[in-house]
């Protein structure tokens, strides 16, 4: 699993192996841009903050790019070049965690975007780096939807050996 990672303030980018971030501890939250997402990524940096811990805000994405996502960067809705959908999603990821690092000043907050499937591939992380938690926002598309695919915090809560929270529409843990 290739790991690259920025931490904030964003002036370093490092390779799997190499990265500095503190594992044991480290609260990662799943993101993808949704509504749901920002509700965990908030509760997630105040949970670090509570506990002193670092926060690591990682995308996963399956590559090749179906080219639909429930809420794309307009940039990348419909590109199929893998270099600008990273960029595109690395950008996002910053942005968000610049608003967590300015809610949460003393939380050091790193950002990644990995290729794959998100269930796997967040669970992977979580044990290699002996999270403390996963954090997740609760499903927000449809219930068919649902139903026919399944959601990604179903498949970290089922396949993660760490923590999982979910976090629901009120910005509490509903699991």
């Amino acid at each position: 699993m290739s790991l690259r990672t920025h931490f904030l303030p964003v002036s370093e980018v490092y390779e799997a192996g190499q990265v500095p971030f503190p594992g044991p501890g480290t609260i990662i939250a799943g993101f993808d841009g949704s509504p749901g997402a920002a509700r965990a990524l908030r509760w997630a940096a105040a949970e670090a903050e509570r506990r002193k811990a670092a926060l690591l805000l990682v995308h996963v994405f399956d590559w090749p790019w179906s080219g639909w996502t429930p809420f794309p960067a307009p940039a990348i809705a419909f590109s199929t070049d893998v270099g600008l959908v990273r960029e595109s999603l690395e950008l996002e990821l910053v942005t968000a965690a610049v608003a967590a690092q300015d809610a949460h000043p003393g939380v050091r907050i790193g950002t990644a975007v990995l290729d794959g499937a998100p269930g796997p591939v967040l669970a992977a992380l979580a044990e290699r780096l002996e999270a403390a938690m996963v954090v997740l926002g609760a499903p927000t598309s449809g219930i068919v939807s649902r139903v026919l695919r399944g959601t990604v915090a179903d498949a970290v809560v089922k396949q993660c050996p760490r923590p999982v929270t979910v976090v629901g529409g009120g910005g509490r843990p509903v699991r």
